[in-house]
C-alpha cells in the first residue's frame, strides 16, 4: 500500500479515536477503544492462497488481532493493494464472525450483549468485485 494511503488510514483512525474519547467513549478505566483491520485483496484465481487471498486480519508488531489506535499504524503498514478482486462486503462477514473482543473472547455480532458497540468502516478504493 502506498504511503499516502497508510498515512491516510493511520490519521483517520487517530481523529476518530480522538473524537470517540471527547464524546466520553473509550475513557472507562481499563476498557479503551479498540480497533482491528481487515484486508481484503486477493489475485485473478478464486484458489489463490497466498497470505493475502481474501479477506484476513492483520495484526500489530507484536501479532494482536485487536489493538489500540496506535497499534492500527503498525498493522496498517501491512496492507497492500495488488489484489484483483476485492470484496468489501466479504471482508465486512468476516469481521463479524472473525474478530473477537480479547476481554470478553466474543464475536463482533454477539458485542452487543456486552454493552459494547462495533462500528465498522468499509474504505476502499474501487467497486465491488464479487467471485464466481
Amino acid at each position: 500500500m502506498s504511503r499516502t494511503a497508510n498515512e491516510w488510514l493511520h490519521q483517520m483512525v487517530q481523529g476518530l479515536d480522538q473524537s470517540l474519547r471527547r464524546h466520553g467513549i473509550g475513557l472507562y478505566p481499563g476498557i479503551p477503544n479498540q480497533y482491528s483491520l481487515v484486508g481484503f485483496g486477493r489475485g485473478r484465481s478464486p484458489d489463490d492462497t497466498g497470505a493475502h487471498a481474501g479477506p484476513h486480519t492483520l495484526t500489530d508488531n507484536a501479532g494482536r488481532r485487536v489493538y489500540s489506535a496506535g497499534g492500527f499504524r503498525e498493522a496498517s503498514s501491512k496492507l497492500v493493494t495488488s489484489g484483483s478482486l476485492e470484496d468489501g462486503y466479504l471482508s465486512v462477514k468476516y469481521a463479524l464472525e472473525n474478530i473477537t473482543d480479547p476481554q470478553s473472547n466474543a464475536q463482533l455480532l454477539r458485542l452487543k450483549q456486552a454493552h459494547i458497540a462495533p462500528i465498522i468502516i468499509l474504505v476502499t478504493d474501487e467497486d465491488r468485485d464479487r467471485h464466481a
